[in-house]
């Protein structure tokens, strides 16, 4: 029995060596790819948007539900959940779900290759940027 005991410490202290191994690998990997990729922007993320600068094939309430949106009295969360029940916020929440199928769609393209732009493209059937 001391035996099994003896064989079993010794995995587990294996196993938690190549754990130990396998986390410094990871955070190593975490580092050079932080050191590789641009920082993103986000400070474009806070400026404020003009809700009448939409999309094309947004639908004419978007203007209306951002204002709502802006105004406190719904939450963007509850457009895309289609909790808001009016004309207005079916419209805009079934437009941005088909917006976010195009987007999910069009990421899988540029996982096998294409460019975003091109996959873009491909997906909305609009010419890229």
């Amino acid at each position: 029995m001391d035996d099994w005991a003896g064989k079993f410490a010794d995995i587990r202290r294996r196993v938690a060596e190549r754990v130990d191994d396998i986390r410094w690998e990871v955070q190593r990997w975490q580092q050079r790819a932080e050191e590789r990729l641009p920082r993103p922007d986000v400070a474009v993320l806070e400026e404020p948007r003009d809700p009448t600068d939409a999309p094309a094939d947004a639908p004419r309430q978007l203007r209306d539900v951002a204002a709502q949106v802006e105004a406190g009295e719904v939450s963007w969360e509850s457009v895309m959940s289609g909790a808001i029940d009016d004309e207005g916020g079916r419209a805009v929440s079934l437009w941005m779900d088909r917006r976010l199928q195009q987007l999910e769609q069009a990421g899988r393209l540029a996982r096998r290759g294409m460019s975003m732009d091109d996959a873009c493209a491909e997906v909305t059937g609009r010419p890229g940027r």
